[in-house]
């Protein structure tokens, strides 16, 4: 027979109290079902405080076959240490770089990131000093080649017309390096007509 005071009578009450509304005189079936609703309710409020601090997942932009992904956000220009860029000048420095994408006017967009899928792993690839990517235009805008699973070359045209600049990067053996970033008229068009770099055997 358990005591009224008993440790287990006394959390037979309290749950009676808080979870199934009865009142004290009540006993609830057992004190396994009483311990059962404890870990019922304390799991789902675990769940409701995981599913609340959970983060909304991120727009991604997606080009070449899912396996590159493109980060996009508007400029920030509070952010950055501006010198010029703007019509009447005519320099302009970010963060003290000439930057890319840019003609003698402050961003609207920053390219903060692509994240290509080389040989089952995903690699970041560097974006700093690029801007106005302006993918809308063309989203399939970046061209992927590799020979052998764990090295590719990845390369794209970005921004438009006196904008316009291009990128090129290799990943290698885990390793990620950009290898072109430039404006050059002469650059720009000959990845345009070729997008995808050439492979040897």
């Amino acid at each position: 027979m358990t005591n009224a005071t008993s440790p287990v009578r006394i959390v037979e009450r309290l749950v009676c109290h808080a979870f199934f509304r009865k009142s004290c005189s009540s006993r609830i079936p057992s004190l396994s079902q009483a311990l059962y609703a404890v870990r019922s309710i304390a799991l789902v409020a675990l769940l409701g405080i995981a599913a609340a601090s959970a983060s909304p997942a991120e727009e991604i932009d997606y080009s070449v076959k899912k396996s590159v992904a493109i980060y996009v956000e508007p400029f920030k220009e509070t952010q950055h240490e501006i010198d010029g860029c703007t019509f009447d000048t005519a320099l302009c420095r970010i963060d003290g770089r000439v930057p890319f994408g840019v003609d003698h006017e402050m961003p609207r967009s920053t390219l903060v990131g692509i994240r290509v899928l080389v040989g089952g792993e995903f690699y970041d690839l560097d974006t700093s000093n690029m801007y106005n990517p302006d993918l809308g235009r063309d989203p399939v805008s970046i061209g992927q080649s590799c020979i052998l699973k764990d090295v590719c070359t990845f390369r794209g045209v970005f921004s438009d017309a006196a904008g316009a600049y291009a990128a090129e990067w290799i990943v290698s053996k885990g390793i990620s390096t950009r290898t072109v970033l430039s404006n050059s008229k002469d650059i720009v068009t000959h990845f345009l007509k070729n997008p995808k770099a050439p492979t040897y055997e």
